[in-house]
């Protein structure tokens, strides 16, 4: 009987040795699966992580993206809109080039009718030169006509004095004397007197004595010396000293108008009428062309020049201005 229960024990043992053995290698197997399964879920959280963190990562590059496509974007309407100014800005440049070209075109034409440039250049060149010559030139004749003028005036007053002179003592007259009796030859009728030919005393002028404020005698000049002329007495042979002051008598002094008159010259005043009134001088008649001017630069001709006798364009301004009496070039 314990037989059966020792085969049965064994059994058991076995069993229960063979059902441990098993459960061990269950035991391991489930635990290396649990390491396996520990393994698996750490890989799996690692890999959740990193998928995390690349939706992280590629949610701030789209984010960035965005921003960058937004840049992008107004980069776009900026450039749009520097293409539409420069559009406009070509558009201009290209209608200024259209006129530049037309004016281009215009100056080729009118170069075309002027003709070789380099040679109108020296064209220029020589017409200038000539032009201040001939402006030199008119300048030296314009100053030696103001001197042929001067010389010509200084001579006109000379002749004019001299005729003046020359008349006076043709008419045995003088304006003035500035002279006394320097002795009184009474017994013999005749004085001398402290002025002569360089005091232009004249032959045969009549001069009163004067001693105060009376008039003492006359005498009349008959020979004159440098300084000096010796006078008959007419009156007051017994009166006249030396020292008496003499002066111009009323009959002796000269009159302009009456010797005009005397010699048939027209008077430059007014002739006096029978009635004693003035009348007015009849108008003179022109005189030949070179009359009055004995040098022939006559500066105030009754015709002036034409304007059209300045061929280099000197004559300033087109209107025509007075006639300058000392100019016969009209220069100035």
């Amino acid at each position: 009987m314990w037989k059966p229960l020792t085969v049965i024990a064994i059994l058991c043992a076995g069993g229960a040795a063979a059902f441990r053995y098993m459960n061990t290698e269950d035991a391991k197997l489930e635990k290396e699966l649990l390491t396996r399964a520990k393994a698996r879920v750490t890989g799996l959280e690692e890999h959740q992580q990193k998928f995390k963190d690349s939706i992280t990562e590629e949610t701030a590059a789209a984010e960035a993206t965005n921003d960058e496509a937004d840049s992008v974007h107004s980069q776009f309407k900026t450039a749009e809109s520097k293409r539409m100014t420069m559009d406009t800005e070509k558009t201009t440049i290209q209608r200024q080039i259209d006129t530049k070209q037309a004016e281009l075109d215009a100056l080729k034409v009118q170069l075309a009718e002027i003709g070789d440039l380099p040679e109108l250049a020296r064209q220029v060149q020589r017409i200038t030169v000539e032009t201040n010559t001939v402006q030199q030139e008119i300048a030296i004749a314009k100053e030696n006509f103001k001197n042929l003028v001067a010389t010509r005036e200084a001579t006109t007053k000379t002749i004019a004095v001299n005729k003046e002179i020359a008349d006076m003592q043709e008419a045995e007259q003088m304006k003035s004397i500035n002279a006394s009796v320097t002795q009184n030859f009474s017994d013999w009728g005749f004085v001398t007197i402290s002025a002569g030919a360089n005091q232009r005393v004249n032959a045969g002028t009549k001069l009163d004595v004067v001693r105060g404020d009376e008039v003492v005698g006359q005498v009349q000049v008959t020979n004159l010396h440098p300084n000096s002329a010796v006078c008959d007495v007419l009156t007051g042979r017994d009166q006249i000293a030396a020292g008496d002051r003499l002066q111009v008598s009323e009959e002796s002094k000269w009159d302009p108008a009456a010797a005009s008159v005397a010699t048939g010259a027209t008077p430059a005043g007014a002739a006096a009428t029978a009635g004693g009134e003035a009348a007015p001088a009849p108008a003179p008649a022109p005189a030949p062309a070179g009359a009055d001017d004995p040098f022939g630069l006559d500066p105030s001709p009754s015709t002036p020049a034409p304007s059209d006798d300045d061929p280099f364009g000197l004559g300033g301004d087109s209107t025509p201005s007075a006639p300058d009496t000392d100019d016969p070039f009209g220069l100035n």
